[in-house]
This record gives structure tokens, C-alpha cells and sequence, in this order.
């Protein structure tokens, strides 16, 4: 039911966001991801009997709220480095902007997690589960969570030239943070040679990031891209190398969202 009930949503929204028709179009985004957060999460249900939503239940929910501010993150470092705009068919006053936009971005991390759990539960049972194991220490972490930092500030400085650094800085800041808080990590998984979910987050995302593109290439309001000496080759409007800037995201998306519910937890005991 779960998966039928996805996949109709995720085909109308579909039809309805290339269709053009005003103002149906330009609201079909939140819908059209729901439809596919429905849709993983059915076929993970399906194929192996759980799914992330089955897993967490009403904690599920959390992921919409915790993926709002976590994509407001990476719009404020894009206004430093100004590598993608939005074209809207119509001008919005400020307020619906944020209003449609958070509504948009509360799909980001429930759309990587869900995919990545699926992918996850066929790698468990795979060398990735045993291979080798990367001795990491409270130093270590320190070490990467200031070149987080440090990374920030050449954002600020040095925009141009440093770009890339959104699509790592935020994992540089917020894992070691989970690691040395004694929050569930992929840093403390690959200590122990367990590669499957760093390898699923990585990949769930740039899954993800196909769609993204995908579904983006024909809407409105839809958003374009500006890389600097990277702007060729373009699959949809991302340059292919882009791409690569989905692998880290993905732990990114990871990173940020233990860390919030880590904090919910350990200092508020709400989960």
C-alpha cells in the first residue's frame, strides 16, 4: 500500500511539475519528494519486510524538521560562493519564499536517509562490514573538526577558489563532533571496519541527486548552476562533475542529522 500510494503521488507530481500549469506547477516540488520518500521507504518495506519509516516511526517526522535548517545551511554558503540561482516563473514576496522553500528542504534528509537504509541492508552482509579497520582518536577528531572551521573561513575569504569546500566543510564540523560525543558515527563505524553505511549515505545521496537534477531539469520554478571552470558537460543542468559533490553531502546528511538527534537525546532526553 505504502508503495502504490508513493509511486501514484510521485508520477502525478511529476506529470503536474513538467506540465507548466500555474499555480499547480510551482507548489508540485514537496509533493513530488514525498511521493518518493513514500516510494523507498514502500519498496524497502516490500523487498525486506522493514523500512526506515517502519524503523523509527514518529521519530520519522523529525527528519523533515531537522533537514529544513540543515538546507538553510547550505543556502547561506551559497550566498558566498553563488554557485546555483532558482528562476522562478513569478516574482514572491519574502515571506512565501522562505515559507515554499522550507516546505521544499524538509524533504532533503527523510529523501537520502530512506534511500541509503535501503541500499544499507543489502551491503550489512558484505565485505564492506569487514574490511579495513582506520584507528581514529579524540586528536584526530579535533584535527578534522578545525579544518571544518577553517574551511568555512575560506568560503568566506576566498569564495572563488574554494567552493568545493561547501559540500565538506559541514561533515568536517559535525562528525567529529558526533565521534567525540559518543554519538552514533560513521567515523566510529570505519574504526571498526564497518564501511557498508558510510558507502550507502554516499551513495543514497548521489541516488538522490540523479532525481534531483532529473525532476529539476524541466519544472518551474527550477534552479541553475554556476561552477566556476566546471560548467561543462552538463547532465540536465549539473555539470557531471558536480555530481561528485553529492558522495560527501550524503554524509553530511548523515553527520547532521545524529548530531541532532544526539543533542535531542543525550541533553534534552526528548528521543
Amino acid at each position: 500500500m505504502l508503495l502504490v500510494s508513493g509511486a501514484v503521488l510521485l508520477i502525478i507530481s511529476w506529470v503536474i511539475a513538467w506540465n507548466h500549469n500555474l499555480p499547480f506547477s510551482e507548489h508540485s516540488f514537496p509533493f513530488l519528494w514525498l511521493g518518493y520518500i513514500l516510494t523507498a521507504n514502500g519498496l524497502s518495506l516490500a523487498i525486506l519486510g522493514h523500512s526506515l519509516l517502519t524503523k523509527l516511526r514518529w521519530h520519522f517526522v523529525l527528519l523533515f524538521l531537522f533537514s529544513i535548517p540543515f538546507w538553510w545551511i547550505f543556502e547561506a554558503a551559497n550566498q558566498l560562493v553563488n554557485n546555483w540561482h532558482y528562476v522562478l516563473p513569478h516574482p514572491v514576496s519574502q515571506i512565501e519564499y522562505l515559507l515554499r522553500a522550507s516546505l521544499s528542504f524538509s524533504t532533503v534528509i527523510p529523501a537520502v536517509l530512506s534511500t541509503a537504509y535501503f541500499i544499507n541492508s543489502f551491503l550489512q552482509k558484505t565485505w564492506l562490514n569487514s574490511g579495513k579497520k582506520f584507528a581514529v582518536c579524540n586528536y584526530c577528531a579535533l584535527v578534522a573538526f578545525i579544518t571544518g572551521v577553517i574551511s568555512f573561513f575560506l568560503l568566506y575569504k576566498f569564495p572563488t577558489f574554494s567552493f568545493p569546500l561547501v559540500w565538506l566543510s559541514l561533515v568536517l564540523v559535525a562528525e567529529p563532533l558526533n565521534f567525540s560525543l559518543g554519538i552514533p558515527s560513521w567515523l566510529s563505524q570505519i574504526s571498526k571496519g564497518k564501511w557498508a553505511f558510510f558507502v550507502s549515505a554516499a551513495l543514497g545521496a548521489l541516488i538522490c541527486g540523479f532525481f534531483w537534477e532529473l525532476w529539476n531539469y524541466y519544472s518551474a520554478p527550477k534552479w541553475v548552476y554556476v561552477l566556476p571552470r566546471l560548467s561543462y558537460f552538463k547532465v540536465f543542468e549539473m555539470p557531471i562533475l558536480g555530481y561528485l559533490g553529492y558522495l560527501p553531502f550524503g554524509l553530511e546528511v548523515y553527520s547532521f542529522t545524529m548530531l541532532c538527534l544526539g543533542i535531542l537525546k543525550k541533553f534534552l532526553g526528548v528521543v
